[in-house]
């Protein structure tokens, strides 16, 4: 049985994901992240859930050979212990403005301990080998097309002992051969799959720019069974309030009161899904914080006390009332794990 995983922007980890996000591997040139852009997600076993809004692309300028890392995913935790070996093969959509980028697929996979250090490495960037992206005009390029990773079509892992809560670590970048021309560089663009379809197994069928909205998804399958446990399509909430910590004479010690959760705590909800709810202070809330809090035991700030913070920008919002505020708050990209 095999395990085909789909990429994610949203990171959705535990509790150590700070720890997570610091792992650096020695294998790809440039001076670490800074070199290119960088997305860092998740790796999700379930295809509708928590993909891109659209699609995105990453394009980076080189002004050298080399191997250049552009995006780092994570894996759920292994529920179990595994040796983990055999193949993987995967296909993403790519493309490169300058027929001088000389681009090529590239792909790294590890697998890292809970602490966030190796514990071993599956796969490392290749070294030759693989078809040099389409190349057309345009940031991103006018036309791109559906890309193998690793570059042979299939690459052959080293053997790992994985113990329970061990994480995959799957590094996307490109491999120049030549000094690239000044300019947007290569691109390797990720799509939510709007025909709800995974990108063909070949090298041949291209995307124009304008239609990656609707362009198949990008994947990567081991040809091992690899538990993970099941990807959550709907999420279970619980509403709270953390009470106020006690301070010096005359500040505010009393709690608000939270009231008019809609949907009701308990309740099952999908990714896409608002909740709101109303905050009474007899002083108006001065400084406080809005979070959420996951059953992984991961935390995300939804509001600084002045701001919602990026991802619940576009789709929260608080309405004040005298010594009432109404807040209505929503994830963008869904609510992860």
């Amino acid at each position: 049985m095999t395990t085909r995983f789909y990429y994610s922007p949203q990171l959705g980890m535990a509790a150590s994901a700070d720890t997570i996000l610091n792992v650096e591997t020695s294998e790809w040139d440039g001076t670490g992240r800074s070199q290119v852009p960088q997305r860092v997600g998740s790796l999700l076993k379930a295809p509708a859930v928590f993909l891109w809004s659209g699609f995105d692309g990453f394009g980076a300028t080189f002004t050298s050979a080399g191997r250049y890392r552009y995006c780092s995913f994570f894996s759920r935790p292994l529920r179990v212990d595994v040796e983990i070996s055999g193949t993987v093969k995967g296909q993403l959509i790519c493309g490169e403005t300058n027929s001088t980028d000389n681009a090529f697929a590239q792909i790294a996979i590890y697998v890292i301990k809970p602490d966030g250090s190796i514990r071993g490495k599956l796969l490392g960037p290749q070294t030759s080998g693989g078809t040099e992206f389409v190349q057309a005009s345009g940031t991103p390029p006018a036309t791109q097309r559906n890309t193998r990773f690793p570059p042979a079509g299939f690459g052959t892992l080293s053997n790992v002992s994985a113990i329970a809560g061990d994480r995959l670590l799957v590094e996307i970048g490109v491999r120049s051969t030549a000094a690239p021309a000044q300019g947007p560089g290569p691109y390797i663009t990720f799509t939510r799959g709007g025909a709800d379809a995974d990108l063909p197994e070949n090298e041949s069928t291209t995307y124009a720019s304008g239609a990656l909205n609707t362009a198949p998804r990008g994947w990567l399958e081991f040809s091992q069974d690899l538990d993970m446990g099941p990807e959550p399509a709907t999420h279970v909430y619980t509403g709270g309030l953390s009470e106020p910590i006690a301070g010096g004479a005359g500040e505010d010690v009393t709690p608000p009161t939270v009231t008019n959760f809609s949907p009701s705590p308990g309740s099952s909800i999908a990714p896409g899904d608002s909740i709101s709810f109303d905050v009474e202070d007899e002083t108006a809330l001065v400084a406080y914080f809005v979070y959420v809090a996951y059953a992984s035991g991961d935390t995300e700030v939804v509001c600084d006390g002045s701001a919602f913070t990026p991802r619940f920008a576009a789709g929260s919002s608080r309405v004040d009332s005298m010594n009432l505020q109404q807040f209505s708050i929503a994830r963008t990209g869904g609510w992860t794990a």
